[in-house]
């Protein structure tokens, strides 16, 4: 598992969402942590680095 470092920046655009919203980031930047291997593999000069997407859904 890797360790996560947030920005200022972005600590400050996670506290304007909304509590759900914020949680369910938190937990996708986690899980990302503890499997980095599991996003759509980039190409070209990103090579070696990996896209992470997901959608949050309001009710």
């Amino acid at each position: 598992m890797y360790e996560i470092k947030y920005k200022r920046a972005a600590i400050k655009d996670i506290k304007k969402l909304d509590k759900a919203v914020q949680r369910t980031v938190i937990s996708q930047i986690r899980q990302c942590a503890q499997n980095p291997d599991r996003g759509k593999t980039l190409h070209g000069n990103l090579h070696g680095l990996y896209s992470y997407g997901f959608t949050v859904r309001r009710i």
